[in-house]
């Protein structure tokens, strides 16, 4: 099911961005994430990347999913991107 994110559930995903980069920060993973970069509660995900390929370092923007994930393949077609 795909819904309109709602306050409450932003506050829960910004909460467990939070402990990922507390982890990151202190050496415990290794994942490549940057507070000072990667998207916010401010920001939607989507947007954020979007913003990111647009600067001039970025030669091409590549987003992943399951082949199996259909809902997420029609969506990012349905906002122009291509397979």
């Amino acid at each position: 099911m795909i819904r309109k994110a709602q306050d409450k559930g932003l506050d829960a995903v910004a909460e467990i961005y939070s402990h990922i980069y507390d982890f990151e920060e202190a050496g415990k993973v290794e994942i490549g994430w940057d507070r000072a970069i990667y998207p916010t509660r401010a920001k939607t995900f989507g947007t954020f990347y979007e913003d990111y390929a647009r600067k001039p370092a970025a030669g091409y923007l590549r987003m992943d999913t399951n082949a199996h994930n259909k809902n997420a393949r029609a969506m990012y077609k349905k906002l122009g991107y291509k397979e």
